[in-house]
């Protein structure tokens, strides 16, 4: 390709570039830059072309790709492109890395059916291309290390021991989320109390029984000023809480209004690499403080209802905290399964909004139950019956955690945790399993699957921050609606909190009976499916 020449400047300064000479536009991949890359590379039939690398060119755009039909590899790393429209010349694409831009909206690729690997890492997105449930062939897919427009926007922060800061703070926000722990220990009453007091919703990411007991003591002034108050929007606690909420929707409208008999939670965990994953020192740390509390934390630790919800007179064996420590081939999923660490706390969570739902949705007892009988339980899956023991074994005792963690170089104290992208060169996944049981017999088998938990605890926050600030008015109108309240992320953001988790890339797949796994909990066909590619919809 000729460079452009140019004849002397006019009089503006402006070059004049000679007739018959086409100026090559260098910020865009156009035609004219497609064959230029092509003849650097020394490929003299751009249209038989199967790989185009224009990685570090400074591009701001994608004009006109028609030149390479056939092309099956495009590279546009480090570059300057803020979306990724004009790729219809391009449909057979079966790999496109795009990371390392300024991209805000990624839509586009779903004209690129055959996508088999999509790199948007280090972009502008601020959710999941919505085209996503169209790429079938898609196994891969990197969205870490989003950006947003509102990077530089001005932090707010204040010391939880001053109220003059703390108030200050929350007038100026409309939603707070709490990421201090252990809560029990930061004295956020005080935060809580404000944020009813100025009308801002909160939410938090605590796991601890003892600060959602502490809190309930402000359920009542939430509810009457209309605040939402969701302690708990986290992996754990959270994300349960929010697939029972749909299920139990999604329940009523199979099997003619039937209400869920049974709920059972699984947790599973795999990596694709070697490594070992620690623990940050608030999980450590809370754990400690919850394990030495005195003698009002250790009698709420001991109560299955602590946070409400008891069914009959509370005293159903399939409900007490034995049920949850023991280790047995579960029929339900055909499988060993050994305690789960949030057993104790996820169970009280759900419980509690089984019964908020009777109490406050639609109004005062005006809401139906998840169950009226309602029996809920979580274990770990484990793939034998050795495993389950030694992993019960192991999960018993803080300080053997933490001596095993420091023999393993993986301890880390206060503030401190696993890196990020040491989390993400390991490969940690998490997946949520859950299966409802009608009267009736009528089973739903889901399963949402993530990266680690604390990436996905994050991901809960947010989304839970975000749904609240942005769908105030419509969380509060209609049939579903609740006022405020001490309440789980179930009932505090509905479907539509669903909808953005799995938008913002959660993967989410329908196992039940009827389906292609026939409702058989297949943990290959799970672990294989591409974080971020989205089922259909519930």
């Amino acid at each position: 390709m000729v460079s452009p020449q140019t004849s002397p400047s006019k009089k503006d300064g402006s070059p004049t570039f000679h007739k018959g000479i086409k100026r090559v536009a260098r910020h865009v991949l156009d035609s004219d830059r497609v064959l230029q890359l092509m003849e650097m590379n020394g490929i003299l039939e751009p249209e038989k072309a199967y790989v185009l690398e224009a990685a570090n060119l400074h591009l701001e755009d994608i004009y006109d790709l028609s030149d390479v039909p056939r092309l099956r590899t495009l590279d546009v790393t480090n570059n300057r492109l803020t979306n990724l429209r004009n790729l219809v010349g391009v449909r057979h694409l079966r790999e496109l890395r795009a990371g390392t831009n300024r991209i805000d909206d990624a839509d586009d690729v779903g004209v690129c059916k055959e996508l088999e690997a999509l790199y948007l890492q280090d972009n502008l997105l601020e959710e999941a291309p919505r085209t996503l449930g169209g790429l079938r062939s898609l196994k891969t897919l990197r969205l870490d290390r989003w950006g947003t427009k509102w990077a530089n926007a001005d932090c707010l922060k204040c010391n939880m021991d001053n109220p003059f800061e703390v108030e200050n703070l929350v007038a100026n926000c409309c939603v707070v989320g709490n990421i201090a722990g252990p809560f029990m220990l930061t004295g956020g009453e005080r935060l809580v109390e404000a944020c009813i007091h100025y009308d801002t919703d909160y939410c938090d990411v605590s796991g601890e029984i003892p600060w959602s007991a502490k809190i309930l003591q402000f359920h009542d002034l939430a509810r009457d000023a209309g605040v939402y108050i969701v302690p708990s929007a986290a992996y754990a606690g959270g994300l349960p809480d929010i697939m029972a909420y749909m299920m139990a929707q999604k329940m009523r409208e199979v099997d003619g209004g039937a209400e869920i008999k049974k709920l059972h939670g699984y947790v599973s965990m795999y990596q694709e690499n070697e490594g070992t994953v620690g623990s940050s020192g608030g999980t450590l740390s809370t754990r400690a403080a919850m394990s030495t509390g005195d003698k009002w934390v250790r009698s709420v630790m001991m109560n299955p209802f602590a946070l409400g919800g008891k069914v009959q007179d509370g005293s159903r064996e399939e409900d007490q905290d034995k049920v949850l420590t023991k280790v047995f081939r579960d029929p339900v999923v055909k499988s060993w399964v050994a305690p789960h660490v949030y057993a104790f706390f996820e169970t009280r969570v759900v419980r509690r909004s089984n019964m908020l739902h009777n109490m406050l949705v639609g109004g005062p007892d005006m809401g139906f139950w998840y169950g009226p009988e309602l029996n809920f339980t979580v274990y770990a899956l484990m793939p034998d019956e050795s495993t389950a023991k030694q992993f019960k074994k192991g999960s018993t005792s803080t300080k053997a955690e933490e001596e095993r963690l420091r023999a393993e170089g993986k301890y880390y104290g206060a503030g401190e945790g696993p890196p990020l992208d040491e989390l993400f060169e390991i490969g940690v996944y998490s997946l949520y399993h859950m299966v409802a049981i009608s009267d009736s017999g009528k089973k739903l088998c889901w399963s949402i699957k993530g990266r680690d938990g604390y990436f996905e605890t994050a991901r809960m926050c947010v989304e839970t921050a975000l749904t609240m600030a942005c769908s105030a008015p419509e969380l509060r109108s209609g049939p579903c609606s609740v006022r405020g309240g001490m309440l789980g992320a179930g009932l505090a953001g509905k479907d539509i909190l669903f909808d953005r988790l799995r938008k913002s890339g959660m993967g989410f797949i329908d196992w039940s009976p009827g389906t292609a796994n026939d409702g058989n909990l297949n943990c290959n066909v799970l672990e294989a499916a591409v974080v971020g590619k989205l089922g259909a919809a519930p």
